[in-house]
């Protein structure tokens, strides 16, 4: 029941609302106010009615023509309308009030109205100077009804009874209530509204931030890494160049070799640099529910074309299917698994992948028996173009860590690194579970996988 009234109450508030048009929030808060007013004052003089009926009160006329005029605001404010239906209001209404008074006389107590129409006043209209003569306008018209009550008496008095004042009273003391109780409610939602604003414009602070922290590492990329091998391009080259032109040949195959692993080199930092930056632009697109089983299994699948020289086995249990981007999970599996096989010089290369389901998600370890991470390098590796090791120790280019810091966040999770130096490393990855309704068993273990 509360909930049916809500709703018609929702109804009446929108009431010519577009949802094709952009209103400001004060132009919003009028409309809502303007069908607010009219529906509990068509109400009130509905009520009006029935007591005029019940006291057998034939002289019902003048209250039929307020809520003719009252239905034609709502009309009005309907066909979107709305400053019409607000001047009609702080215009109309009062010389309706004025003729009220002038025919049943000062015992109904219509004064009361004009308070509402002043503050009203106010709120309806944004101008300083049509504020001031409609104000200006309802104090003359109480004026000339009181003015002419003084001389001469009310025309149809007689049919005024004690329960008219009350009515009008009630009226113009709702309306006042819900005017004031509105605003406060207005401030309210405001202060929400401005709280949440302000939360958005942190978190688009961090990224700005976070993005302008990027942009410094990839000036000191393109003047340093993509420098590197373009050095050596264009040195060995010229020795090419040289040699040729010296009929010189037993070089020049070396030489070219050189050219080549540096053309490959650029080729490997480009792709890298493309992966990253299209990560933001896909995040909010392409979600769908993933399979990490299979994930891990592409994964491991390209890892082993990698590194066809070396042996390694996986346990993995059976996995979850969560809500994400399959590229982009792909992308952060297979960089920890490559990392798991590249950083490692153990015969037989070990690697265990587990998950735990918690409150708001999963956590995802995956754990290796490599080289491991010394404890004061733990969160410089996530940085984009860092490296520990020469390119002759262990070939990369550095970013394969920092794409997988940048799936997390952009699923709304986060990654850290549990190691120590000699020891193996352990990644955890914490995922939301954004699906809902999605039943998965795990963690039955298939164990010994070699591939």
């Amino acid at each position: 029941m509360l909930q049916h009234a809500q709703q018609f109450w929702h109804f009446i508030s929108n009431i010519g609302i577009r949802e094709d048009r952009q209103y400001e929030y004060k132009e919003r808060v009028r409309i809502w106010l303007m069908n607010r007013m009219c529906f509990l004052v068509f109400v009130i003089q509905l009520v009006g009615l029935v007591e005029d009926f019940i006291n057998h009160k034939i002289d019902g006329y003048f209250l039929w023509l307020l809520l003719v005029v009252t239905f034609s605001l709502l009309m009005l404010s309907y066909l979107g309308k709305h400053q019409t239906a607000r001047y009609v209001l702080t215009f109309i209404y009062p010389l309706l009030m004025t003729i009220l008074m002038v025919i049943y006389g000062a015992e109904v107590r219509a004064e009361y109205t004009y308070f509402v129409f002043m503050i009203l006043a106010i709120i309806f209209h944004s101008s300083s100077l049509v504020r001031f003569f409609i104000i200006f306008y309802i104090i003359s018209l109480y004026v000339v009804s009181r003015i002419y009550l003084s001389f001469y008496p009310a025309i149809r008095a007689e049919y005024v009874n004690a329960y008219d004042p009350i009515i009008v009273f009630i009226a113009s003391a709702l309306c006042i209530v819900s005017l004031i109780g509105f605003f406060f409610f207005a401030n309210e939602t405001n202060e929400k509204k401005l709280g949440e604003l302000l939360i958005i414009l942190e978190k688009r602070n961090d990224k700005l931030l976070e993005a302008y922290q990027e942009i410094e590492s990839f000036a000191y990329l393109a003047s340093h890494d993509l420098k590197t091998p373009l050095r050596s391009i264009a040195s060995f080259s010229g020795l090419i160049k040289r040699d040729i032109s010296q009929a010189k040949y037993e070089n020049v195959a070396d030489y070219l070799s050189y050219v080549i692993n540096g053309t490959h080199q650029m080729d490997t930092l480009i792709t890298d640099i493309l992966d990253y930056s299209r990560l933001s632009k896909a995040s909010n697109g392409n979600v769908v529910f993933v399979d990490i089983d299979e994930v891990i299994h592409q994964s491991m699948s390209q890892v082993q074309l990698l590194f066809p020289d070396k042996t390694f086995g996986i346990d993995v249990p059976k996995l979850p299917t969560i809500l994400g981007n399959k590229t982009q999970l792909f992308q952060l599996f297979h960089n920890l698994l490559e990392n798991a096989v590249k950083y490692n010089d153990n015969t037989l290369i070990c690697i265990e992948i587990n998950v735990e389901k918690q409150e708001k998600g999963y956590l995802f370890s995956v754990k290796d028996n490599g080289i491991g991470i010394a404890e004061e390098y733990h969160h410089y590796i996530f940085q984009m173009f860092k490296r520990l090791h020469t390119k002759d120790q262990y070939p990369g280019t550095g970013i394969g860590l920092a794409i997988c810091k940048k799936v997390v966040e952009e699923h709304g999770g986060k990654i850290w690194v549990e190691s120590a130096e000699g020891a193996g490393s352990c990644f955890w990855i914490l995922l939301p579970d954004k699906k809902t309704d999605y039943e998965v068993d795990f963690p039955t273990v298939r164990s010994g996988i070699m591939l």
